[in-house]
This record gives structure tokens, sequence and C-alpha cells, in this order.
């Protein structure tokens, strides 16, 4: 038997995925598994979905706000409030944020230095 799942789309490409074991076809395109495959696709738009708190609004202003974020971060991912995906995205996006702090904070030293500003701290 064929590694491959032997149904053709119709774009004229193979299917890629394995197909049942000692089968021609995947469990999606085998014409005996059709009802069960819908039955499935049903369940899984009905399971429930994990809502991240997108609605919940975050303000990050100072360095302080960003070990703030990250220390929630850990603790929802360690509690499966969301997704390694987003605590990744967190992470990555909480160091532009202390980059740009850093930045921002040698720019005002910088402009009190050339006379173009007041004592930044």
């Amino acid at each position: 038997m064929n590694n491959q799942c032997q149904f053709i789309k119709p774009d004229k490409t193979q299917c890629k995925s394995h197909p049942i074991k000692g089968e021609g076809f995947c469990f999606t395109h085998h014409p005996e598994y059709k009802q069960k495959h819908k039955e499935a696709v049903l369940r899984g738009g009905k399971s429930p979905k994990k809502h991240y708190g997108v609605n919940e609004v975050i303000t990050v202003r100072r360095s302080e706000d960003v070990v703030i974020l990250i220390e929630k971060t850990i603790n929802d991912l360690r509690q499966n409030k969301i997704s390694v995906k987003m605590a990744n995205s967190i992470a990555l996006l909480s160091g532009v944020a202390m980059r740009a702090f850093e930045q921002h904070k040698k720019d005002e030293v910088d402009d009190f230095i050339s006379g173009k500003g007041d004592y930044p701290y």
C-alpha cells in the first residue's frame, strides 16, 4: 500500500495525508468514513474554545509595566489560560518595549546634555 492518500484534489494534486492502515485513503477522503468524518468536524466545531483575554486592555508605558505583564504571562501560561504561541508573542513584544524604553531614556539624556531638554529623572 502507498504511504499517501490516493485522493486527487480539484487542483489535480494528490492529498498528502497518510492513509488509514491497510486502506488507500485518509480518514477525510475515505468513502466509507464520510459520515464519521462529518460528525467529527461538527464535534470539533462545537468544542469549547479558549478565549485568551483579548478584551483585556494592557497598558505598557514603563519598564515596571513590562515586568508585571511578564509575570502575568508566566502565571497565565502555567495555568493553561493562554497558549505557548501567545506567551511567546508577548515575550517578544515585551523585549521590543524594553528596548524602546531604553532608547527613549538615552534620547532624553542626550537631549539634556545637548541643552535641548530638561533633566529626565
